[in-house]
């Protein structure tokens, strides 16, 4: 059992008996077993997300102290996604993602608290690579066998579209790239880099490869990556591009660098424009409600934009504000890189620039599994930002008092939102199909489109 040592204002240090130790990976764990039980790849995923949140309501005893300015800040940004709800069209859908987005706020918290124990986290997340890219191989050495050309998403195992593992695949290349100066793991870190390399360019995630190309280049300018481990990475890179030079000559040459090489954004452009050209001066006060974005001709339930989504479901306001606290959180963390944390928290720091490079071309930020580590990283660096300053102080009972009734509302509309999914898909949202549709389970209070 792990005890980590936390500070508390005007009384002797004390320790915590920190239950929330495994809590990662067993998220992962369960994920990986849901994924050979059931056919509901996606909804499975979410679902053990809400046992995650459900479960650090009780678990977390400890959150931080919050300064006056960023009570303030907090403060706005509620009472912007408050108004924002009341005032949406899709009144269902909204108080529901918007009660998801304050129930994210304990995986920061886990992430406060759990700063001292990452060696497990990334053991966790490079374990859950590791398997998926072996079943994932498994299913690629069939079509070899059978001499069949097998597209993107039949490769891949577990995810029902390969652009949702190549957002973990982001975030987990800066842990392998860490693990590659470990010399008990240098040697199975170096395999799965270039496995995972070789299938980025194989799925030709070009936004993946941008944003993970982009995090090493970081890397090597904030003096994260020496000379020395970047000739590493290069050299590995090198290895990948050969393995998929290999693999389009075994398969179709000229259709595997067409498909890596293409010039079209796969309608990210035309959905951008869109959005842009339909915001109205609601969206730039209060947006159209957490979660209610969607279009039909498109066929989309996310812009693949982070920014242009909140823009849309939370206004202009609340994304200053956002953008706000980001900045102030990457500017600290690159202050303090190396100072505080050593490689672990080096390399976490990565993973959430990674992640954040991914979300201006993708969903990174809905999806459960990447949307978990990216808030709880986000906490850990939260805490070396501010170690020696920060401040844990036990839940009151007045936080359990507001948070129970705000946790029994979720688990509710979550249960009836999965009843009254829309037939006719429309991207993952929340659940896969994106949208919510109460002619499906005969309410009508909350009429949504």
């Amino acid at each position: 059992m792990a005890l980590n040592r936390f500070k508390e204002r005007g009384s002797a240090p004390f320790y915590v008996c920190d239950t929330n130790y495994f809590l990662p990976t067993f998220f992962l764990f369960f994920i990986f077993l849901l994924n050979i039980l059931t056919s509901q790849l996606y909804d499975s995923k979410r679902f053990m997300q809400v046992v995650l949140l459900t479960t650090t309501c009780f678990t977390i005893r400890f959150i931080p102290k919050i300064s006056k300015k960023n009570s303030i800040l907090l403060y706005i940004l509620v009472s912007s996604g408050i108004l924002s709800v009341f005032y949406s069209e899709h009144l269902f859908t909204s108080l529901h993602y918007f009660l998801h987005s304050i129930l994210l706020i304990n995986l920061i918290f886990l992430g406060i608290n759990l700063s001292k124990n990452l060696p497990i986290i990334f053991l966790s997340i490079a374990s859950f690579n590791i398997v998926i890219i072996c079943c994932s191989l498994l299913n690629y050495s069939f079509y070899i066998f059978d001499k069949n050309i097998p597209t993107a998403d039949d490769i891949i195992f577990g995810f029902n579209n390969i652009r949702f593992f190549n957002q973990i695949q982001v975030i987990s290349i800066p842990i392998f790239i860490y693990y590659l100066n470990d010399i008990k793991l240098k040697r199975i870190a170096t395999i799965f880099l270039i496995f995972n390399l070789t299938l980025l360019l194989i799925t030709g995630a070009r936004g993946a490869i941008i944003a993970t190309l982009a995090t090493i280049f970081i890397g090597y300018i904030l003096k994260i990556y020496n000379v020395t481990t970047l000739k590493k990475i290069t050299f590995l890179i090198i290895l990948a591009v050969t393995l998929f030079i290999f693999n389009s000559l075994y398969f179709s040459f000229n259709t595997s660098f067409t498909y890596v090489l293409r010039t079209t954004s796969s309608g990210r452009v035309q959905i951008w424009h869109d959005l842009i050209t339909n915001l109205q001066l609601k969206n730039l006060l209060i947006g159209n409600g957490p979660g209610s974005y969607y279009n039909e001709h498109f066929r989309v339930s996310h812009p693949h934009n982070s920014i242009l989504q909140v823009i849309y479901d939370w206004g202009a306001v609340a994304t200053a504000l956002f953008l706000y606290l980001l900045y102030k959180l990457i500017n600290s963390s690159i202050k303090r890189l190396n100072k505080k944390g050593g490689g672990y928290y080096q390399s976490c720091f990565l993973c959430v620039v990674g992640a954040l490079s991914y979300s201006l071309f993708s969903g990174i930020v809905v999806m459960p599994i990447p949307q978990t580590f990216l808030f709880l990283f986000i906490g850990v660096l939260i805490y070396y930002n501010n170690s020696g300053e920060i401040i844990l102080k036990r839940k009151k009972i007045k936080y359990h008092i507001a948070l129970i009734p705000v946790l029994i509302l979720y688990l509710v509309l979550t249960f009836i939102s999965y009843d009254c999914k829309n037939d006719r898909f429309l991207g993952p949202n929340f659940w896969s199909h994106g949208q919510i549709s109460h002619a499906n389970c005969k309410l009508t209070y909350f009429e949504d489109q």
